[in-house]
């Protein structure tokens, strides 16, 4: 720009240009202006392209339009099968203030993502979206035959309806691995998840995780709010989960139709109606909870399905609870470590205090280094660096010194540690209490302490049960213990033929 003149007026006034230029170049600075260019010069040099790179806001704004068919160009529409774009740099995308999905499904069918969007490591942050009443809402809205992989979302902010999931609403025969979500993401309906709102149809989220404070209405999970025929493996989540209605879990929230949730952990609060679970919500339909770690701080719901590792477990054949385990500290909807719920053993897994958890960092060889998992005894198993441990798995040094010892016992000598024995126990008092409470309706004196032996084999299961001992004086009650104790459900034990020796006494006072 070139001054001329000598006059105050005139320098006053080329001043006046100068901050007006500056203010229009601010304001086009952080303007929504989708960038296509990058898919239009790679198709006019090669009509047959199939590998893109983006770089920029706009131009991750610009796919979004090309496989929503809104870009108006040539080709209308292109869902990229077959096709992957790579992310070459990180992404802030403050000046989309409510991001519009990548195949937001605003012309039906054909504007879903159908290829493999690879993250190359780098992150996207302050992803906004504002609307409630509108589904398939993330950074992807609906993906189908298509993949997400390696790629971060950090300090996102959603509220849509259903199907809302940080890194994708809806996912069909499709996979999203090695990503992860932080920030809030809340769903007014159904199906919402930190990484997916639904996985569908042969689809999978691994080596994935959340911290992401998640919220819907049902259906909801640290992860995924509903999986089926899929899968949700070697994956993890923080922060909280919580829902209006049913089927709430730290990882997912309804399992249905053959799907497995395997190897994953939980240490998110999880809050819900009913059908809340520390891993799972709901599981139904021959689906599989193996081999995970609920440890989260505390379950809450208003009903009866409320489980520390599941909430709900269909009756229906092919369910599979195994290896699973779970902070002994957890608390309930009561605020205490009571868990009264039938089959306890399946709902609660076996406990593991937090001294366990810190001496052990795979946690009884669920995580390990070949699943992709980084272990560090002293914190939780991680991807890239293990993942800090909350306060409420922080035990103090006499705690893991104890831990330590008693771990050592029990390696030395046969059958189960006193401690998870106790816990077992400890979870059925209520049962306890009410064959007791029963007894009193005839004799209201009722009180004392009835001793019994029982031996557990290595697959958990009581063999044999006998009272050696009472003061009680009600044969009734005795049998009515006996039967209890016979109805126990052990953790297994990698010892062949090992039989547990167990002298247990239970004290009854009104």
């Amino acid at each position: 720009m070139n001054v001329t003149g000598s006059g105050p007026g005139k320098l006053s006034q080329a001043l006046g240009i100068l901050t007006f230029a500056v203010l229009i170049t601010a304001v086009a600075g952080v303007a929504q202006t989708p960038d296509t260019r990058w898919y239009t010069a790679a198709i006019v040099a090669d009509h047959a392209a199939s590998n893109f790179t983006i770089s920029t806001a706009d131009e991750l704004a610009g796919l979004a339009r090309i496989v929503n068919g809104t870009w108006r160009g040539t080709p209308w529409r292109d869902n990229f099968s077959g096709k992957t774009i790579t992310l070459t740099s990180d992404i802030d995308l403050s000046a989309y203030d409510n991001w519009v999905p990548i195949g937001d499904f605003s012309g039906g069918h054909n504007s879903r993502f159908s290829g493999t969007f690879n993250g190359g490591g780098h992150t996207i942050s302050n992803l906004a979206i504002n609307r409630p009443d509108t589904s398939n809402q993330g950074l992807f809205g609906w993906i189908i035959s298509g993949r997400v992989e390696n790629l971060g979302l950090n300090g996102v902010n959603i509220n849509g309806g259903q199907w809302v999931g940080g890194v994708v609403g809806r996912l069909d025969n499709s996979s999203v691995a090695n990503s992860y979500s932080t920030g809030t993401i809340t769903g007014t309906g159904q199906y919402v998840g930190g990484v997916a709102g639904s996985v569908y149809a042969s689809s999978s989220v691994t080596r994935s995780y959340s911290t992401a404070s998640v919220s819907g209405r049902e259906a909801v999970g640290g992860v995924a709010g509903y999986v089926s025929r899929s899968s949700v493996t070697h994956s993890y989540s923080a922060g909280t989960v919580s829902g209006a209605k049913s089927g709430i879990g730290g990882i997912a929230g309804v399992v249905v139709i053959n799907s497995r949730v395997t190897n994953s952990y939980s240490t998110a609060a999880i809050s819900g109606r009913d059908h809340v679970g520390g891993i799972v919500g709901s599981l139904t339909n021959g689906s599989s909870v193996t081999n995970n770690a609920a440890l989260n701080p505390q379950i809450t719901g208003i009903r009866a399905n409320v489980g520390r590792v599941a909430g709900y477990i269909s009756q229906t054949a092919g369910i599979i609870l195994s290896n699973n385990a779970a902070y002994a500290e957890m608390k309930n909807s009561a605020g205490d470590i009571v868990w009264g719920h039938k089959e306890e053993s399946r709902h609660a897994g076996a406990s593991v205090t937090a001294a366990a958890i810190m001496l052990d960092g795979a946690i009884g060889s669920r995580f390990t280094a070949g699943n992709g998992w980084a272990i560090e005894n002293g914190k939780l198993p991680g991807f890239g660096s293990p993942a800090e441990t909350p306060p409420h798995l922080r035990a103090d040094s006499a705690a893991i010194e104890a831990e330590r010892a008693e771990a050592a016992d029990a390696a030395a000598r046969p059958g189960r540690s006193r401690s998870s024995i106790q816990h077992v126990v400890s979870q059925n008092t209520g049962t306890l209490r009410d064959a007791y409470n029963n007894r009193r309706e005839t004799n209201p004196d009722l009180n004392g302490r009835i001793t019994v032996r029982f031996a557990i084999d290595e697959f958990g299961k009581v063999i044999s049960a006998e009272v050696v001992e009472t003061t009680a004086g009600d044969a009734k009650l005795e049998a009515a213990v006996v039967r209890i104790v016979m109805g126990l459900e052990f953790e297994r034990i990698n010892k062949p033929g090992d039989v547990t020796q167990v002298t247990f006494p239970f004290v009854f006072t009104p």
